[in-house]
């Protein structure tokens, strides 16, 4: 894969740079069964099985949690399994083992917590590998704190073969403004060619 070429910006006041040949997938259905706002898929042109998705939380999070999360994000740099493991068990749970897990701040300033899992299909199936980049939405003050993230899991060659493009382009997340749903503020999602 090649170098994060291209700036998309969400209708939720958050911007990312994908990956080359990667773009925004249609919402299926309604996409809010389960959650405050349809998951954003994105997916590569040249392999549709690998993709990056954002979702956030349906409800939000209690305090405790949100301090549980500032308190293991406090430093920037890798962080024991051990002590996100807990953490990350109460905000996204993982499919399998969590194998490492790094602090990130990204441009705007927020602080994110990555991890990568490893885990087994069953019955004689490849393993695969997960990527999660966790962080709270920025919602401005006084309003209610929601856990989103950023996934990627694919199998375990896949996964190697794609998972530092995935993770550059995952660290480019960052809000252009307070988190909203749409409709609350007019605004527009569009890829915006890089100058």
């Amino acid at each position: 894969m090649t170098a994060v070429d291209e700036q998309y910006r969400s209708e939720y006041g958050w911007s990312i740079m994908l990956p080359e040949s990667w773009e925004r997938l249609p919402t299926a259905g309604n996409g809010t069964a389960l959650t405050i706002a349809p998951p954003v898929v994105f997916a590569s042109s040249r392999d549709w099985t690998l993709a990056l998705t954002w979702m956030v939380e349906s409800h939000p999070t209690q305090p405790k949690v949100v301090e549980a999360f500032l308190n293991a994000t406090m430093l920037e740099g890798p962080a024991s399994v051990t002590e996100v493991q807990p953490v990350v068990q109460r905000i996204w749970p993982p499919i399998g083992e969590i194998t490492e897990a790094e602090v990130a701040q990204l441009p705007d300033g927020n602080r994110a917590l990555e991890t990568l899992e490893e885990f087994d299909q069953g019955s004689g199936g490849e393993s695969k590998k997960g990527y999660q980049l966790i962080l709270l939405t920025n919602s401005g003050p006084g309003t209610p704190a929601y856990f989103q993230r950023l996934c990627f899991y694919a199998p375990s060659r896949s996964f190697s073969q794609h998972i530092e493009v995935v993770r550059r382009s995952a660290r480019s997340f960052h809000y252009d403004r307070d988190f909203q749903l749409p409709g609350t503020e007019a605004s527009q999602s569009s890829p915006i060619e890089e100058a």
